[in-house]
């Protein structure tokens, strides 16, 4: 899908279904025309007619996700900027309400955003990640629009952290949260009090690699416990933690990448439909999407299931089903040269061709 048009970044961008059709549809946001633009998913893996939302109003946006923020069953926005958090509330056919802003504190800069149920009240809740700050601040929701000042939790001095992720580590039933410390090269857990609060966190392992960059989470030994998977924005490999227990995660392993230089985006998924979690892996050096299979036990056999003839660019890949078959699709973003890849799950066993890459276009 050639989007050059739209000059997007990849962490203002998400998909979901906005118009209730049961199709996923993609929103992503242009820097260069401060426009939100919404593309109607057919359930093919290809996007038609959009919807432009202009976004004047909330300069420098940074980060979009995705949830029902007044329990309407329709999928709503949230949007933030360097200074603001915004929602956006969907009118379920693909439109969008009034935009409501609060001011971010300065300790809250955002470089990474999720979005979860950490007080259990049936509201969500937002965390985000400051990269400057060397913190998380969690915004719980109070309903009626308004989320609660920032409860701010530091990831340690000088520690740059780079993205987050929630699960379940110690197994309490309150979600907690992961990050990955970049400049302190390692993995910090926060373990949720189930109150939108969160313990000090609890740092493991140095990482295999010099830029750990994005995290994502599975079980990919077996073990019904969540294990962490990172990328790696300096080096051609990926590093997998397993074994969450009394603060540390008790395994390391690295998987080398050996067709490419670097492995900054990473995504999980089961893409061969053996009942196993495998690792799907963005590469550049050259541009790329390799994926690791796994076994459920530990083990992986690598392949490399889309390698273009084009310019090394930069990657930023998810995982969705775009054509409502169950099997698990690939998007991959590019922001150089605006262009997304659509990579549809045929789920065939361990075959090289058991991803093929969609004919998405603007109808």
């Amino acid at each position: 899908m050639n989007t050059s048009n739209y000059d997007f970044i990849p962490h203002a961008f998400v998909s979901a279904d906005f118009n209730n059709d049961n199709r996923l549809d993609l929103v992503f946001y242009s820097e260069f025309y401060t426009t939100l633009y919404l593309l109607h998913g057919n359930g093919e893996g290809n996007f038609g007619a959009e919807n432009i939302i202009p976004m004047e109003s909330f300069n420098y946006l940074t980060h979009i996700d995705v949830g029902d923020f007044n329990n309407d069953n329709r999928s709503d926005l949230v949007l933030v900027s360097d200074t603001h958090l915004g929602i956006l509330f969907g009118n379920g056919n693909g439109s969008f309400g009034a935009l409501n802003t609060q001011s971010l504190e300065k300790e809250c800069t955002p470089y990474d955003i999720i979005v979860a149920h950490f007080n259990r009240d049936n509201r969500l809740d937002i965390a985000i990640l400051s990269f400057h700050n060397n913190n998380i601040c969690v915004f719980l929701g109070k309903g009626n629009d308004n989320f609660s000042s920032p409860f701010i939790f530091p990831t340690g001095h000088n520690s740059q952290p780079q993205s987050l992720i929630v699960s379940d580590f110690n197994s309490d039933g309150h979600l907690d949260i992961a990050v990955n410390n970049n400049n302190a090269v390692n993995v910090g857990v926060f373990i949720g009090c189930g109150n939108g609060t969160f313990e000090v966190q609890n740092q493991s392992f140095t990482f295999f690699g010099s830029d750990p960059t994005n995290l994502a989470v599975g079980d990919f030994d077996g073990d019904t416990y969540p294990d962490v998977v990172t990328s790696n924005n300096d080096d051609n490999l990926i590093c997998v933690l397993s074994r969450y227990n009394n603060g540390i995660f008790g395994g390391k392993q690295k998987f080398f990448i050996k067709s490419a230089l670097r492995t900054p985006s990473v995504a999980v998924g089961d893409f061969n439909c053996d009942g196993h979690l495998d690792i799907a892996v963005g590469t550049t050096g050259p541009y790329g999407i390799d994926v690791l299979l796994g076994y459920g036990d530990s083990h992986f056999d690598t392949q490399t299931i889309f390698r273009p003839e084009t310019a090394d660019k930069n990657i930023w890949i998810a995982v969705h089903d775009f054509n409502g078959d169950t099997h698990q699709d690939i998007i991959a973003i590019d922001d150089r040269l605006n262009t997304i890849d659509i990579l549809l799950n045929i789920c065939e066993c361990c075959t090289r061709e058991m991803l093929k890459k969609s004919n998405s276009s603007l109808q």
